[in-house]
């Protein structure tokens, strides 16, 4: 996937980026006109980053986030 499809999916996984040495796209005019020619493999090349790693951890963040937004849901009052 490109760097842009997964961000635009996942704009909460930026901080991982981020916290991977790839700040850059948290600027989204770079991320508009890098992300969709960048995929995540040649990214993480780029930084010296384990790819299986640092999808592993993107997943986990996923799921931590859907998790946390079904108890959400779940808890919240009906009006």
């Amino acid at each position: 996937m490109s760097i842009y499809q997964i961000l635009s999916e996942y704009p909460f996984l930026v901080k991982i980026f981020k916290q991977h040495g790839m700040d850059k796209f948290e600027n989204k005019e770079v991320l508009e006109k890098l992300g969709p020619l960048l995929k995540l493999k040649t990214a993480l090349s780029m930084v010296s980053v384990n790819r299986d790693s640092f999808i592993e951890l993107l997943n986990q963040a996923i799921q931590d986030n859907e998790s946390k937004g079904d108890f959400t849901l779940a808890d919240s009052p009906e009006r």
